[in-house]
């Protein structure tokens, strides 16, 4: 999602309660609960508007309807929400549980009282809507009083926030139509926002204050005077695995292209404002900022936006600061009236981008492009952490540097076996933190259990654990299992990958568990269950009877390359072995996943160990590779249809 979606959906909802409505608004309004989007007043009655691009949780809205701050509450979707729309927010259905314990643990009140006010204000419908395998009463009705760091909660307010997570009861629904990036970035081009449900009144008791000479307010002039995108993609040119920050205000004059700007600045300019108010104008913060985004040479022109309240220091600042020559400066009245105070200077921008995962993105609108805007990057900013991408992007030239026909402990059937032994260590969690690299490879093969043979796709994870030198993989999906190799079983994996197009397989000990299939099902309704504390992955003893859960077990590799030279095919050069004749699994390996993976254990293990060295392809945008058979990368699993590769 870009960065500007929710914040210039804020902007023409603001622009709608002005012009059409006739409200005077302000945003990020402190209402003693939380701050709220957008605080609108007409005639003595004040609204508040929580923007959202698609669904919201009503925990939140909750806390702004406690405020004593609002005669009514809205929600603004990009998203059509309809008002008869039976689905539940069961992320508040939990909480309100868990401080109802909390409450109960305080004596604030029995599980008798709670169940005869669930009763009183919840219809026979309402309390037996289902949740999973539970109604919606059984749900939120706890079993015992439970000491907890929740704050307890009053029976009034549960029965209204169960009623609010169920039925959206007494909030309004603003819908915000589609509308094009072009027609977004102009004030008034886009559709305006329709009221699909009005909001129920609230009692109000307190006053709202509005901030006419803050950040808000300075940055909703500014776009309402130039248009553009607010909260605009620039390079990131911080020490941060995020490629792109946000500025304040992007606009464009001649094309909105930044290509244009880049390749023609006589006729074309992208223009950044930075908007500061009273309160957040601090001279290091600000001196820092504006050289950021004059390095990264992506703007044609940079202003500095201001209330007119600070006028004089905004200018000063500027003036006694030779760097910032080329910097601007506008102001903003409490009445929305800009004045520029002193111009900008015109730069001739050097980049119309960055690259973010080795894809190209534009300046402004970062990978959320306007349908006749080129999505091709032709002078990308490339950042430090980009630089690391870049410099393993093909495993091949690695893995062929890799590959060798010399190796040692081949037994007569051209079998690597170890030459060492390996004693039994402690459990994998009591010896490492946090993984430095991962991997996912799609693998096709089956799997068995006690209970049945299955075929289809397995995920085997690798993750690498610098600081003690530990290869993990992890296989989920139609098995669970785990193995872990350090030291010398970590050299002979390596030797044997590297070598397994010129003998017929090996075997490499390592320690690790395989799941009993009760075991993986417990864990998996242990992940959607709220209040079961179940660990990311399903290692843990405590799914298993023995304290010693973890085994000396072995993964065979074993080696498949004349036959699929005689049927000229690479999807099965290699086959995994896990376990024993009643569980674990036979996997596939292709020749590209066989690359990948020679190639991510040499950099991690040799190299850094970053995750943003391992080979990446333009398509990731995602925290995990998942890499299919063929060495395309993958969003998820199911994206691949079974013993076809075919990616849907």
């Amino acid at each position: 999602m870009a960065e500007f979606a929710e914040e210039i959906l804020r902007q023409r909802v603001w622009y709608w309660l002005e012009t059409e409505m006739g409200m005077q608004v302000d945003a990020e309004v402190e209402l003693g609960t939380g701050r709220i989007d957008l605080v609108g007043e007409s005639a003595g009655e004040v609204w508040g508007i929580e923007v959202k691009v698609g669904e919201f949780g009503t925990e939140q809205v909750d806390r702004y309807a406690e405020s004593d701050a609002l005669d009514r509450l809205y929600v603004a979707s990009g998203k059509k929400l309809d008002p008869e729309d039976d689905s539940i927010d069961v992320r508040a259905l939990s909480q309100i549980r868990k401080r109802l314990r909390a409450g109960m643990a305080e004596g604030w009140y029995s599980r008798e009282e709670i169940e005869q006010e669930l009763t009183a204000a919840l219809s026979r419908e309402e309390q037996e809507q289902e949740i999973g395998s539970q109604t919606v009463y059984g749900y939120v009705l706890p079993f015992e009083q439970i000491e907890s760091d929740k704050t307890p909660i009053s029976l009034e307010d549960a029965v209204r926030r169960t009623q609010n997570a169920i039925a959206f009861s007494g909030l309004g629904i603003i819908h915000v139509p589609s509308a094009s990036l072009r027609e977004a970035m102009s004030p008034g081009d886009a559709p305006a926002p329709v009221i699909l449900q009005e909001a129920s009144e609230l009692s109000r008791t307190k006053t709202v204050e509005f901030a006419r000479r803050e950040e808000p307010w300075v940055r909703h002039w500014l776009w309402r005077a130039y248009g553009g995108l607010p909260e605009g993609h620039i390079p990131n040119v911080l020490e941060s695995d995020q490629p792109y920050r946000p500025i304040d205000l992007i606009t464009f004059q001649g094309s909105d292209d930044p290509t244009a700007a880049v390749e023609n600045p006589t006729d074309n300019k992208v223009i950044g404002f930075e908007a500061k108010g009273e309160g957040s104008f601090s001279t290091r913060r600000l001196k820092e900022q504006l050289t950021q985004f004059l390095e990264t040479s992506t703007l044609s022109r940079l202003f500095l936006g201001v209330p007119d309240s600070i006028e004089a220091k905004a200018v000063e600042f500027i003036s006694s600061h030779p760097e910032f020559d080329q910097v601007g400066v506008v102001t903003v009245a409490t009445d929305g009236s800009v004045t520029t105070v002193q111009p900008a200077e015109t730069m001739i921008p050097e980049h119309d981008g960055y690259l973010e995962r080795q894809t190209g993105r534009k300046t402004g609108y970062g990978d959320e492009l306007p349908a006749e805007i080129d999505d091709t990057v032709t002078a990308p900013y490339i950042t430090d952490e980009e630089a690391i991408r870049l410099k393993y992007t093909d495993p091949a030239p690695i893995a062929d540097e890799l590959r060798t026909n010399e190796f040692e402990d081949l037994d007569a059937n051209g079998y690597v076996t170890p030459a060492f032994t390996s004693l039994q260590r402690p459990p994998l969690d009591e010896v490492i933190d946090n993984a430095s690299a991962t991997r996912v490879y799609v693998l096709e093969g089956d799997t068995v259990s006690e209970k049945e043979r299955k075929q289809g796709l397995v995920e085997m994870k690798l993750s690498y654990f610098n600081d003690e030198d530990i290869l993990l993989l992890g296989f989920t999906r139609y098995m669970g299992a785990y193995i872990w190799f350090t030291g010398e079983e970590l050299d002979l994996l390596q030797s044997v990958l590297h070598s397994i197009e010129f003998i017929d397989g090996g075997s490499v000990p390592g320690q690790g568990y395989i799941y009993a299939a009760d075991t993986q099902d417990r864990w998996i309704q242990a992940q959607g269950d709220p209040d079961v504390e179940a660990p990311d992955t399903p290692s843990k003893a405590y799914y298993s009877e023995a304290a010693d859960y973890e085994e000396r077990i072995e993964l065979e590799i074993h080696s498949h390359v004349t036959d699929l030279e005689a049927a000229a095919n690479e999807d099965r050069i290699v086959t995994f072995r896990l376990g024993g004749d009643g569980e674990g699994a036979d996997l596939a390996v292709s020749k590209a996943q066989l690359v990948d993976l020679i190639a991510s254990i040499e950099i991690a293990r040799e190299h850094s160990g970053k995750t943003a060295e391992l080979p990446k392809r333009e398509t990731d945008s995602w925290s995990q590779a998942r890499i299919a058979q063929s060495g395309d990368l993958v969003e998820d699993v199911d994206e691949i249809d079974y013993r076809s590769d075919v990616i849907r």
